[in-house]
């Protein structure tokens, strides 16, 4: 049995990323039942309290858990005098079933990446997993490849919609693939959340919406409420925008 784990270590303005990421990898590199498959840093891109960090994509064989790998980094970075900020997540379709959660696919243009990085952190206190390109993507990876795993394994595309996601091929393809899945099997659910004043495109004109552009923290709490509500009962699609923080339209 294997496991695809996704591991978040943060570091903070007085810490030393580099110094956390040798850390990291010394507990990796100890671990028979580990395959490191990617690594990659972000900085600057709306990481909350943290000032860079370092996303590892790696695969737990055997008994190994996520939660023993962080328990073993934590503590291989306190030993050194380090205080991450850690978060694990399991993916794939077995991973979902046994976290519960719903899993939400962050679609966004570069230009974005900042409040993307905000949104992604702050769905994930709330108990929401999050799938973001910037913490998965590796040198060398396929863009094509790495996004169709991320809607595969998504229950909600949090469509980021601005003047710089219409103008970007690749957040409309993402979108579009959405759409041609909503009502098959695969169930997924586009939820819009409006950024600046773009036009809307078409196919999105009849989708209900979370407005940002006024209040980040309602915008954040529509889209929680609509992601925590059974997905039989988030409204049809019509032309409307949430606003309320129960998620009801006004």
């Amino acid at each position: 049995m294997t496991t695809e784990v996704e591991l978040f270590v943060g570091a903070g303005p007085a810490e030393s990323l580099a110094a956390m990421r040798e850390a990291v990898e010394d507990v990796l590199a100890g671990e028979d039942a580990v395959q490191v498959l990617s690594s990659s840093e972000n900085a600057g891109q709306g990481l909350g309290a943290t000032e860079a960090a370092v996303t590892f994509l790696i695969v737990l064989a055997g008994n190994l858990t996520a939660g023993a790998i962080k328990e073993l980094v934590r503590r291989r970075c306190e030993a050194r005098g380090l205080r991450p900020t850690l978060r694990v997540t399991a993916l794939g379709d077995d991973a979902a079933q046994e976290q519960g959660e719903a899993m939400v696919f962050v679609s966004h243009a570069r230009e974005d990446a900042r409040i993307a990085g905000r949104l992604a952190l702050d769905l994930e206190q709330a108990g929401i997993r999050v799938w973001l390109d910037t913490r998965v993507m590796g040198v060398g990876d396929s863009i094509a490849d790495r996004i169709s795993q991320g809607l595969a394994n998504a229950d909600y595309v949090l469509a980021l919609v601005s003047a710089a996601s219409l103008a970007s091929k690749w957040v409309r393809a993402e979108w579009a693939a959405t759409l041609s899945g909503e009502y098959s099997d695969a169930g997924i659910v586009l939820l819009p959340a409006r950024l600046d004043d773009a036009e809307l495109p078409p196919l999105l004109r009849d989708k209900v919406h979370a407005d940002f552009r006024h209040s980040y923290e309602r915008g954040l709490a529509s889209v929680i409420a609509l992601i925590r509500r059974p997905k039989d009962e988030v409204p049809s699609p019509y032309s409307r925008w949430i606003g309320a923080f129960d998620g009801s339209p006004i």
